[in-house]
């Protein structure tokens, strides 16, 4: 099988620079050699994959000679995060057949494949790119479909990097703040814990970038802060950008962009600026890339002044926005632990912040190294860690992180998985409740891709960026049935 990095029963990390993007886009690219379309499709399992693809006249991709996969790796691959794609090729009666019923004898398995498993995917990792693996494992993600005869379809727009105040894509949501207070704004706003409220008030901010003249700003004495949450869930279909305008009077206040999972269930991602990052001299547009389990998200704006402050400070914030992904994929980073567990484990970072859960590697199989993280009633947490490497000269640009999560707990044993990726100055991260992760119900180890990306805009010259991700608490003991 495939090599698959695992954790929790393992999670596999992939990062990558981002610039503007245009992800999964819907339209067929079409192959001029045999004039069929092909399109990457959202993360489904295979069955559910050709099912989708079903609906819209197509197949999982059939794939018939080496030219035909080079074009793939040229031109669609290319457009793709990494990791695997499912494809149209199966196991059935002891032989490997297509789903679009071609009698393709090519194949392309990556070196000892294939294993006789019931399910193909091509790789899209840069050491595997374009080869192919079986897997049991039915998991969520990205597939190629094709199409005999591409329709005729109005590309998506995509979206202007210059920023006007009506965007030009017509987002399922966008939040210009013209309203006179929260409510006409669908908003309410509480101070976090440990805070008093600050003053929140509408209608002209400071001029600049990515605002009207006419926004929010909230004043915030010493010991101020203020957790505004939108009232309108948002539905969207996997990875959405969620962004919005800042700016800061001050640099001694914090200022986070969350997207919550809705309904509110303390599942969220988030950007928060500290420091050199907080924008004064003109506004910063924050971005962040989440999928929501639920499908349906709720957008927040966290400000807060720290009682230890000296100044008080105003924040303005304008427009903001979910949206579908536009990204245009880069060069994957490099980490000092390399994502697939393969080498330099040495130098894995274990149970930083001294927790003291069990951080174990071990081999599922020759080709199949995991870690998995555990813990036991009386520990905090597990947490694993590596820094991300030769992109010192590279600032500004968007990290994109991505797991893979498998449950080996109960359903209802609860805990938090974290997943940050952080230089002290920029945090971005999210919070993924263990017990709705795939796991002990299936029947085989299915895994749940996990996304989240933020910009890095200023260089911590005291901190690289870490990547961490952690297995926390509560424990609630061990799931029986009667």
């Amino acid at each position: 099988m495939m090599r698959r990095i695992r954790f929790v029963a393992g999670l596999c990390l992939f990062f990558c620079f981002v610039s503007s993007i245009s992800v999964y886009s819907q339209e067929w690219i079409v192959n001029p050699a045999n004039g069929h379309g092909y399109m990457i499709v959202t993360e489904r399992g295979w069955e559910e994959a050709e099912e989708y693809a079903q609906s819209l006249g197509a197949h999982l991709v059939t794939i018939n000679n080496q030219e035909e996969n080079d074009w793939i790796v040229e031109n669609i691959l290319s457009k793709s995060p990494g990791g695997r794609l499912w494809i149209g090729l199966y196991m059935d009666d002891g032989k490997y057949k297509w789903l679009s019923g071609e009698n393709s004898t090519y194949f392309n398995w990556h070196d000892s494949e294939p294993e006789g498993d019931r399910y193909v995917i091509i790789s899209n990792d840069i050491s595997t790119r374009g080869r192919w693996a079986d897997t049991r494992v039915n998991g969520q993600y990205l597939s190629i479909i094709e199409i005999d005869n591409p329709p005729t379809l109005t590309p998506i727009p995509t979206i202007s990097p210059t920023f006007t105040p009506t965007p030009t894509a017509s987002p399922p949501y966008y939040q210009p703040f013209e309203g006179t207070d929260l409510a006409s704004n669908q908003f309410v706003s509480d101070p976090p814990a440990g805070f008093v409220s600050g003053n929140v008030r509408f209608g002209a901010v400071p001029e600049g970038e990515g605002t009207d003249g006419e926004g929010m700003s909230v004043d915030l004495f010493p010991g101020n802060g203020n957790l505004i949450v939108s009232l309108e869930p948002v539905e969207v279909d996997g990875l959405a950008h969620i962004s919005g305008w800042f700016k800061s009077s001050t640099s001694n206040v914090s200022v986070a962009l969350i997207a919550l999972n809705s309904p509110i269930d303390g599942q969220l991602a988030y950007v928060n600026l500290t420091e050199a990052e907080v924008p004064l001299n003109d506004y910063k547009r924050f971005d962040l890339y989440y999928a929501p389990p639920s499908g349906l998200l709720q957008v927040a704006v966290q400000v807060v002044n720290s009682p230890f402050s000296t100044l008080s400070s105003t924040v303005w914030i304008d427009n903001l926005v979910v949206e579908p992904p536009a990204l245009e994929i880069g060069e994957p980073v490099t980490l000092e632990v390399d994502g697939t567990f393969e080498e330099d484990l040495d130098n894995l970072i274990v149970n930083m912040n001294n927790v003291d859960g069990n951080v174990i590697p071990f081999f599922e199989s020759l080709t199949d190294i995991a870690v998995r993280m555990s813990i036991e009633p009386d520990n905090m947490a597990a947490n694993i860690g590596t820094i991300v490497t030769g992109v010192e000269d590279h600032y500004p640009f968007t990290l994109v992180g991505e797991v893979e999560a498998y449950r080996e707990t109960p359903y209802n044993s609860g805990g938090i998985m974290a997943f940050v990726m952080t230089n002290a100055y920029q945090n971005v991260g999210l919070f993924r409740k263990i017990g709705e992760l795939p796991g002990l119900e299936t029947s085989f180890a299915q895994f749940e891709r996990v996304i989240v990306g933020g910009n890095f805009t200023v260089k911590n010259p005291e901190t690289p960026i870490y990547v961490i991700i952690q297995n926390g608490g509560p424990w609630r003991g061990v799931y029986t049935r009667d």
